[in-house]
């Protein structure tokens, strides 16, 4: 039995990452006190004791980790389609916008690490976070994931490359599959972004998709008329799964990682069949996959397919 007049057991505290901003703002003691009476939520304490409002309390947060206050009535589909809901709801965040190079999502824990990477995770891309109070984003959230205004969610709006293109894998040595095990609960995410990836190189018309793994991250890059370019930037966490899967669909041997190794595999973008030609090669950060595509399109053409006129073509004809 507790002794009589002992203090009853602390409340645990899930934003105390919030003390330091409380601290610059209302002083280390008010701070402590508020770490020690705070039933659960530092941030409605303060609010509930009237020491800052809502808006003051983002403000001096965002200013405090150099982040963008969110304007949280900017929401496309895209974004939300990126970030399950139920994501969403136990991280108590918003998802934004996004695009080739990062997901925006608003966020009021700045500091917490596991919901980076789990959103980078499932997005294929890097995670900028703003700020936003927890009430206004479960509020906002409840209307994005209820489709309770479907009109306040913006359209997201596709480049030409994105457009329309639906990869489905054609062919590729099926003893392997048992190997899908190992991927069984991130695969349909990273089937996704494996589709992605190899949609929009192909339909940029790119010779060649280099993936390799980078001490900061995963870059893409494409083989465009023999120039390589930059084509994204992924989390360094995907560099295991990404190159599995990869090898996977080509028939490589996903638990070899130490021999290069070449495999091939066969996609339909938007219905047209494409070969692929895959190698992986073991390098310093993991494993680095190198896709050549062979598209019967960009084949060499003849004469009468390239479009000349009747009279231009007996001409070169007659040169050649």
């Amino acid at each position: 039995m507790s002794a009589v007049g002992a203090s009853p057991s602390p409340v645990a505290v899930r934003d105390r990452w919030l003390l330091p901003v409380l601290v610059a703002r209302l002083g280390a003691e008010t701070a402590e006190l508020l770490e020690r009476d705070a039933a659960g939520s530092i941030w409605q304490t303060v609010l509930a004791r009237r020491l800052l409002s809502d808006k003051e309390l983002i403000a001096h947060t965002a200013r405090h980790f150099h982040l963008a206050v969110a304007d949280l009535r900017r929401v496309t589909a895209q974004a939300v389609e990126s970030v399950p809901e139920r994501w969403a709801r136990q991280f108590g965040v918003l998802p934004l916008t996004v695009d080739h190079d990062s997901l925006l999502v608003a966020t009021s824990n700045p500091c917490d690490v596991d919901c980076e990477r789990a959103l980078a995770f499932a997005a294929g891309r890097p995670v900028r976070f703003v700020m936003a109070s927890p009430d206004t984003i479960a509020a906002r959230i409840d209307t994005v994931y209820g489709n309770a205004e479907l009109d306040s969610i913006e359209p997201s709006q596709p480049t030409e490359t994105e457009r329309h293109i639906d990869v489905q894998l054609l062919a590729s040595e099926p003893e392997n599959y048992e190997h899908e095990a190992v991927l069984a609960d991130d695969a349909p995410t990273i089937s996704r972004l494996v589709d992605d990836l190899l949609g929009s190189g192909i339909s940029e018309r790119a010779s060649d998709i280099h993936i390799e793994p980078e001490e900061e991250g995963v870059v893409v890059r494409h083989r465009i008329d023999g120039v390589i370019r930059v084509a994204r930037h992924l989390p360094r966490s995907l560099a295991a799964p990404l190159a599995s899967r990869i090898k996977i669909v080509s028939g490589l041997d996903i638990a070899d990682r130490l021999r290069p190794q070449d495999g091939r595999a066969r996609v339909a973008v938007n219905g047209v069949p494409v070969d692929l030609r895959v190698s992986s090669l073991p390098a310093a950060h993991g494993e680095k996959i190198v896709i050549r595509v062979l598209d019967g399109r960009t084949a060499v053409r003849t004469l009468e397919a390239i479009g000349f006129a009747t009279d231009e073509l007996a001409r070169i004809g007659q040169l050649l």
